[in-house]
């Protein structure tokens, strides 16, 4: 999975998190109200916070039918923990667990985001994007900026035609100068 998908899936989230509460939240204090609200109002939220409830549980499983079997079990444990500790509180202070349920799924969220390479299996991302004809491009990656160093060294060219020509006036001179040694050597 690349990561802008996961960022947007993760934000797509928290939003319909959000505002499945804050719809179904609404609904309830609407009926409980003394005074006639029309019934439009009342049922339209309620239609909405279903909608976007469903909207998050859908984008929980994609995730989660994403992730590796360990991360799985580790998934799960996270969901119960959390739970828990989100009755437990609401037991003892009403309307608390639902500020315990929002920071476990930022806490959540953070932690997907932050390693989504780690978490998820990328073939089973593109299998899903090639059947449902879907393409999401990861963030473009920077390039560093090579410093160019400059060279220590100062190369010079040389050409083989000079190479040779030294190379066959020293065999001229070694032998000039063998044969006047020998030449000497005679002489002595």
């Amino acid at each position: 999975m690349n990561k802008r998908a996961n960022l947007y899936l993760n934000i797509y989230e928290l939003i319909a998190f959000l505002l499945a509460l804050t719809c179904i939240g609404l609904s309830i204090t609407l009926k409980e109200l003394p005074y006639e609200i029309p019934f439009i109002l009342k049922s339209s939220s309620l239609f909405i916070g279903t909608f976007f409830g469903i909207l998050f549980l859908l984008i929980e499983i994609i995730l989660f039918l994403l992730m590796k079997a360990r991360f799985k079990v580790i998934y799960i444990i996270y969901i119960l923990l959390d739970i828990g500790i989100g009755v437990f509180i609401n037991s003892k202070y009403s309307f608390y667990g639902i500020i315990v349920f929002f920071l476990f799924s930022i806490l959540k969220n953070i932690i997907r985001i932050r390693f989504v390479n780690n978490i998820y299996v990328p073939k089973r991302f593109q299998n899903y994007c090639k059947i449902f004809n879907i393409t999401i491009d990861d963030f473009k990656k920077k390039k560093e900026k090579k410093e160019e160093i400059p060279e220590k060294s100062i190369k010079i060219k040389v050409s083989e035609n000079t190479i040779k020509t030294k190379a066959t006036k020293k065999k001229k001179n070694q032998s000039k100068n063998k044969i006047h040694s020998n030449l000497r050597t005679k002489e002595s």
